[in-house]
């Protein structure tokens, strides 16, 4: 205690909020598919439905043999949402589950199935008869219904005498649909066999094959829906397959043979069972039975309905395969067999206990059992067959056979029993079941009859319709369901929390053969950072809330977790006892307040007459003389001793009625120690449930059974937290707790909270108003009272709030769309300007090469002309030179002739001077000389005409030498015009290739930018800030109210109006009760908040029943009036202090 208010201190807990459905994001898993792989093999599962599906990175499972990796496209970059399975070589076929983990946590479970046989996909289009998908036997298809009113066929072949069995899971693998099968012809016209499951749930089919050759089958939605969450898994095989088993029950920690019926069970016969179609085989094995019968196991479906039974899954493991899995129940007590005739009286006798197997073969069918019953005895009957899978609806009655004085039997009906009603949670996790129960009180000592019939027995029967019967002695227990609680009730949701958060978890108890008591429910296997708070099923109570939290630190983390409940459970008969003599007590209570009051009047009636005689007697004392005084004093004497007598009388029957009380209650502690002495804990593992499909509210949702309870963490912090004291409140009637909590705001959080409590129905008569922290307050009280009429017992209550709270919705990947965004944005301008300078650089690639061509164009041109002159160059140069060669020949013959007329004047000089004075010697000289003068005359003459010519040669071999070089020039000028044309030719192509690309690329560059922005857009917009309510749930406080010794009332004058400075009397009524007797201290105890108001201790000594309380307010008293001031009675009860309130009305005035 906190001064002398009864406030509990506050722990440092992190309490936060369980997201709010549709709200606050958490990964939610509906379909995937395929929904299954095969054993040893690897297999492409793609998520295909959920909400909040945001990064899926992985696909976890109940099977550490099921593992799965993203698969990579071909740039080894993981394509979303789809990834590669392996099934490991030593996992078991069946059925097991599958979570996908996201940006927000790890998911709900769907299931995931596992066969040894191979599998394929459905092949669209296969609507049509005549466009069947091939099937082959012994292989698995995964199909679903794509759209519209989607039907899929199948062709396949088989041997007459075959047994083909289509088993089509739907229901067993998470999904909607309600297959109906049927078989074909190959004409697809003749229908020859259909299996359809008038209560939505899988119904195979049973094919006898009637000839060799080729058949269809049909697959189809009962109501032809559509869609992801629409799949099936068609196994089609000849392996063994079982419908039932008889019997279906067996001894724990024993081997019974059973027989099974079905199909393809090798080793076995077949046999005509009753509505059992086609004939189905039967074949005997061992069986051996679980030892411990609640090591429970979810069958196929996991209805909720099974939640509460104690069963296995039984498969057979044949030469030819392993079968389908049937449940089987386990039982404590003798198992018996139906023994047919058993429809009449007496019917089939049996010992109790036993647990007796029976089927309805027959329409109209009734099974009647006899038993011995003992008075006093406690019995519990119940039949199981819902639960144990069987279609059957039992109701019973129990008879008790009267023998007559001449030997007649007559029944008297002692209990009936129909459906089980208890609801479980209803909507979400409904336990409802068309099992029968009963406890029996058995009234005396004779035979009783059971009358077992089924509730739709006149028109149908099959020896299927297998049930047990258990008649025990009552063994008080329970088990235990734990379901997610999700905001609505009825929708999908994980067990994931974020840092700083907590999540509700519905904890749902079945109690069993009358065990009412309280089950104390905890947590193992917790993962690091995660904690859980104990709570209690109080009792007679059905459910409770355990509440897991989450550190703020807590790391990324997915652990499969276990709840238990642990309970000490009483001798129900020592129970019973200790019950009786409270009831004897409170009956032996009831005249003791009626003889106080003869005792109270005896005694003063006794005073009376003593004050009478005893002033008689002095007064003859005074005058002993006086015989007047003398004859007064001797006449009071008879009444005094009458008034004695009658005091005695009145006192002896008073302590006769306290005696027989403190006898009771002797026997009262005698018994109750033998009940504790009686008490052992029993400890039950809790069993998983979740919704299946979410519902809209109150609507009643699909929900089921899952293998285990897992619990994830979301990396993001909640954006508040409530917090508060731990420890349990332990009151009498009529008190007054306070308890302080704490609100701790997170991102920036700061406006107004309120909080309201959870789970108190008005007859619980415990006031809790809700609590507020206004803008910026991070600490309120809680006031609860428990008024004096509140029935004795635990509560136990959480607060909710519902808290509109501004939340960004993946910031994160908006930031790096964002800045993905800005990355496209400045790489599409990068591209665009490479694209405009390759644009330029194009534009200037074609002019070099326009001016290229017309430069190559132009020095072609030139050279052409000069090659065009070359020719007369030439023709002069040789006809120059003929010119030379003619005048050099001339030359060379007049040269001779100059010679010859040089020698022949050489002779005639010779000859003349040989005489001189021959005239005509010196004329034939003169003339000779002449000659000589002619010749070389004519030599001169012609080589100055030899020059001439030799010139011409010259200047025209000059002429066609420059000629030549200038053809060579622009030969080579032409040469580099075609260089340089071809160069920017190429530059041109070059160029106008690289435009292209630097368009192409800045084309993409701008989509990419344009798919980024829309991206990013799309992004901001989700992660923009939004009000959202966040749903907060403290951790549970458990109430224990016990009896008060006292009722304690106030009557406060002029409305409990107090001036400052003055006072105010209060009286105040004790009302002693539950045999306390003694004194009562009266305080006024004050809250925080409240100064200066005071009251001196007041004492109600024992057998008194009244006082006045002096409360006083100093001048500084706090004005106003607080609801929290109480008149606080103490006193010692049972060995222990208590403390009783009263609500006191005062309101300070100035």
């Amino acid at each position: 205690m906190m001064l002398l208010v009864r406030i509990l201190p506050v722990l440092s807990l992190l309490l936060l909020a369980a997201p709010a459905f549709g709200q606050f994001p958490a990964t939610r898993l509906y379909t995937l598919f395929p929904s299954g792989g095969q054993v040893g093999q690897s297999v492409e599962v793609a998520v295909t439905g959920g909400d909040d599906l945001e990064e899926i990175s992985a696909l976890l499972f109940s099977h550490p043999g099921i593992t799965a990796a993203p698969k990579l496209n071909d740039q080894r970059q993981p394509v979303d949402k789809t990834f590669i399975v392996t099934i490991a070589a030593d996992v078991e076929p069946g059925l097991y589950e599958v979570f996908a983990k996201g940006l927000w946590g790890v998911s709900n479970p769907r299931r995931f199935a596992i066969s040894s046989r191979p599998q394929v996909n459905e092949a669209e289009p296969n609507n049509a008869f005549d466009k069947p998908q091939p099937l082959t036997l012994n292989q698995v298809v995964n199909g679903r219904m794509d759209g519209g009113t989607d039907v899929d066929w199948y062709a396949f072949t088989a041997q007459a005498g075959q047994r083909i069995v289509f088993d089509c899971a739907a229901a067993q693998v998470d999904s909607r649909m309600t297959p109906v099968l049927e078989v074909y012809d190959a004409s697809g016209t003749r229908r020859l066999a259909q299996s359809r499951s008038p209560g939505g749930s899988d119904a195979p089919l049973i094919f006898d094959v009637p000839v060799d050759g080729p058949y269809l089958l049909r697959v189809f939605d009962v109501t032809y829906r559509n869609g992801n969450e629409y799949f099936y898994r068609l196994d089609a095989h000849t392996g063994p397959h079982l419908v039932f088993a008889w019997p279906p029950v067996g001894p724990a920690g024993q081997t019974l043979k059973v027989a099974l019926f079905g199909y393809n069970l090798p080793g076995s016969a077949r046999t005509d069972v009753p509505g059992v179609l086609p004939q189905p085989e039967r074949v005997e094995v061992d069986i051996p039975f679980p030892g411990d019968p609640t090591a429970f196991q979810v069958t196929p479906w996991g209805d909720p309905v099974t939640a509460n039974s104690d069963t296995f899954r039984y498969s057979w493991v044949a030469p030819n395969g392993v079968s389908n899995a049937i449940p089987m129940a386990v039982s404590r007590s003798p198992v018996v067999l139906e023994q047919e005739p058993n429809d009449q009286a007496p019917g089939q006798a049996v010992s109790v206990p036993c647990e007796i197997a029976g089927q309805f073969a027959r329409k109209g069918d009734a099974d009647v059992f006899q038993f011995e019953g003992k008075a006093g005895e406690v019995l519990y009957l119940e039949v199981t067959g819902e639960r144990l899978g069987s279609p059957v609806d039992p109701y019973f009655v129990v008879d008790r056979v009267v023998v007559g004085a001449d030997g007649k039997e007559t029944l008297q009906r002692v209990g009936a029993a129909d459906d089980d009603a208890n609801v479980g949670i209803a909507n979400v996790f409904d336990t409802q079941s068309d099992d029968a129960f009963l406890k029996l009180d058995v009234p005396e000592n004779a035979k009783y009859r059971v009358t077992v019939r089924d509730r739709s027995g006149q028109s149908r029967a099959s020896g299927s319709l297998v049930y047990t019967l258990a008649i025990r002695a009552e063994q008080p227990d329970f088990r235990l369901v734990v379901v997610p609680a999700a905001t609505p009730a009825t929708a999908v949701w994980p067990v994931s929390l974020r840092n700083g958060d907590t999540l509700g978890l519905n904890v749902l108890a079945f109690r069993r053969d009358g065990y009412n008591g309280p089950i104390e429910v905890g947590v193992a296997d917790l993962p690091p950072g995660v904690t859980a708070s104990p709570t209690v099923i109080g009792e007679g109570k059905a459910t409770s809330l355990l509440v897991l939290t989450a550190a703020e630190n807590a790391g990324d983390v997915w652990q499969k977790i276990r709840v238990f409940g642990k309970a000490r459970i009483e001798s129900p008969a020592a129970a019973r006892n200790v019950s009786r003599i409270k009831t004897q007590i409170v009956e032996a209570e009831k005249p003791i307040a009626g003889l106080q009051k003869p005792v109270a009047d005896a005694t003063a009636k006794r005073d009376e007459a003593k004050k009478t005689f005893t002033q008689a007697e002095e007064e003859a004392k005074a005058k002993p003389d006086d015989a007047a005084l003398a004859q007064k004093r001797d006449a009071a004497k008879g009444p005094l001793d009458q008034a004695e007598a009658a005091l005695t009388q009145a006192q002896a029957n008073l302590d006769a009625a306290n005696k027989k009380v403190a006898d009771l209650r002797t026997e009262q502690a005698q018994a109750e120690q033998a009940l504790v002495a009686s008490a052992g804990t029993v400890e039950r593992l809790a069993r998983s449930g979740i919704v299946q499909f979410t519902a809209a509210p109150n609507k009643a949702a699909n929900a089921r059974l899952a293998r285990g309870l897992f619990v994830s963490v979301i990396p993001e912090a909640a954006p508040i937290q409530i917090t508060r004291d731990t420890q349990p409140i332990t009151v009498y009637q009529g008190s007054q707790v306070l308890v302080p909590f704490h609100l701790l705001r997170r991102t920036g959080f700061d406006e107004k909270v309120t909080a309201a409590v959870q789970n108190l129905p008005p007859n619980t008569n415990i006031e809790a108003p809700q609590i507020a922290f206004e803008k910026g307050a991070a600490e309120q009280l809680a006031r609860f009272y428990v008024k004096d009429n509140a029935p004795a017992g635990q509560q136990v209550v959480w607060f909710t709030s519902s808290t509109p709270v501004s939340y960004r919705r993946n910031p994160a990947r908006a930031d790096r769309l964002k800045a993905a965004f800005d990355a496209a944005t400045a790489a599409a301008k990068m591209a665009q300007d490479a694209a405009t300078a390759a644009t330029q650089a194009k534009t200037a690639a074609v002019t070099a090469a326009t001016q290229a061509a017309e430069a190559l164009k132009k020095a072609q041109a030139e050279k052409a002309a000069l090659d065009a002159g070359r020719p007369a160059a030439v023709q002069k140069v040789e006809q120059v030179k003929a010119g030379l060669a003619n005048i050099e020949k001339t030359l060379a013959t007049q040269v001779q002739a100059v010679g010859t007329a040089e020698t022949a004047a050489a002779e005639a000089k010779k000859q003349s001077e040989a005489a001189p004075d021959n005239a005509d010697l010196k004329t034939a000289l003169q003339t000779a000389d002449a000659a000589v003068q002619t010749a070389k005359e004519a030599v001169a003459k012609t080589e100055a005409e030899k020059q001439t010519a030799a010139n011409a040669v010259a200047e025209a071999e000059a002429a066609l030498k420059a000629l030549d070089e200038k053809i060579q020039q622009a030969e080579a000028a032409a040469a580099k015009a075609a260089t340089d044309n071809t160069t920017a030719t190429q530059a041109k192509t070059q160029a106008e290739q690289a435009e292209q690309a630097a368009l192409g690329q800045a084309k993409q560059a701008e989509e990419a930018r344009k798919g980024a922005e829309k991206v990013s857009g799309d992004q901001e917009k989700a992660s923009a800030a939004k009000n959202v309510n966040f749903v907060t749930v403290t951790e549970p406080i458990l109430i224990e109210v016990k009896p008060a010794p006292v009722k304690l009332t106030l009557n406060v004058p002029n409305g409990g109006a107090l001036k400052r400075g003055e006072k105010v009397e209060i009286k105040a009524t004790v009302a002693r009760q539950n045999g306390f007797t003694g004194p009562v201290k009266l305080t006024v105890p004050l809250p925080p908040g409240v100064a200066g108001v005071s009251a001196a201790e007041v004492e109600v000594p024992a057998g008194q029943n009244e006082a006045t309380l002096t409360v006083v307010a100093a001048g500084d008293a706090t004005e106003g009036q607080n609801p929290n001031v109480i008149v606080r009675a103490v006193m010692e009860f049972q060995g222990a202090g208590a403390s009783v309130d009263a609500p006191l009305t005062l309101k300070v005035v100035p």
